[in-house]
């Protein structure tokens, strides 16, 4: 069974980056959708890894940026 994780990083300035990891495909996109309306929706950046790019038995993996408030 795979663990999927979402870690969240605020830096000093206030910045807040979410990584996903363990998910499939577009799964991370999901998985985050709700914690990044939490946040205000301010998406600043989405950067895709190649293993977002795999199938069901693959894993994904996504980076994000939003802005700190």
């Amino acid at each position: 069974m795979k663990l999927e994780q979402i870690e969240v990083i605020i830096d000093t300035n206030g910045k807040v980056k979410l990584q996903t990891s363990g998910y499939s495909g577009d799964e991370c996109l999901a998985a985050t959708e709700e914690l990044e309306a939490l946040l205000g929706n301010q998406l600043l950046q989405r950067e895709r890894t190649a293993e977002s790019y795999e199938h069901a038995t693959g894993k994904s993996a996504e980076k994000l940026k939003i802005r700190g408030a």
